[in-house]
C-alpha cells in the first residue's frame, strides 16, 4: 500500500497531481494535446489524459478530438 499524505483539516487524502500543474500548462501553451503536456511536466500520458478529461467533465476547460493516440 503507498503511503499518501493526508491533508490534517480535512482528513482527506492530499492530491497527488495538482490542479494547478494542470491549468499552468494551459496557460503556458494553450490548446495542447496530451502527448506534450505529458512531455513539459513528466507525467504518464495516461495521468495527464485522465487529468484533462475530468477537467473537461468539471467544465473547466473545453477539449475537442485531434487525432487518436489514445483510445
Amino acid at each position: 500500500m503507498v503511503n499518501k499524505k493526508r491533508d490534517k483539516e480535512s482528513d482527506q487524502f492530499a492530491e497527488e497531481y495538482r490542479l494547478e500543474t494542470f491549468l499552468n500548462v494551459l496557460d503556458k501553451f494553450g490548446p495542447t494535446g496530451t502527448t506534450d503536456a505529458s512531455a513539459y511536466i513528466d507525467y504518464d500520458i495516461r495521468i495527464v489524459h485522465l487529468k484533462f478529461q475530468s477537467l473537461g467533465d468539471d467544465s473547466k476547460v473545453t477539449s475537442r478530438r485531434v487525432g487518436n493516440a489514445l483510445p
